[in-house]
């Protein structure tokens, strides 16, 4: 399998910086080839947010979402969309998620 260089990168631990230097890791293709099996995380999953899907209408998505808020609470729903727009390789779907988490930072904020 061919690898890919990443970027080394500094961070702060306890108040000390911390430098990871470069370092060579797996490639893992091309943007939309992800196999299906690897496309969402554990948190995207089944039922996570209630039946939400990019395929229904915004107006249904956003019942769907109010309902996750009242049930899981709004830092919980943001989240889980966050994580789906972030993890997905799928961009129809990541644009929908990104949409409704405006939808809900306007509506719940």
């Amino acid at each position: 399998m061919a690898q890919i260089r990443q970027k080394g990168y500094t961070y702060t631990r306890n108040g000390k910086r911390v430098h990871v230097a470069g370092h060579l890791r797996k490639d893992t293709g091309k943007p939309g080839r992800t196999p299906k099996s690897q496309q969402f995380g554990v948190e995207a999953r089944e039922g996570a947010l209630g039946g939400w899907s990019k395929d229904k209408s915004p107006a249904e998505r956003h019942r769907i979402l109010r309902g996750q808020v009242a049930r899981h609470g709004y830092a919980r729903t943001v989240r889980r969309l966050n994580y789906l727009a972030n993890v997905t390789a799928d961009e129809p779907t990541r644009r929908a998620a990104r949409s409704d988490m405006a939808y809900l930072k306007r509506e719940y904020r």
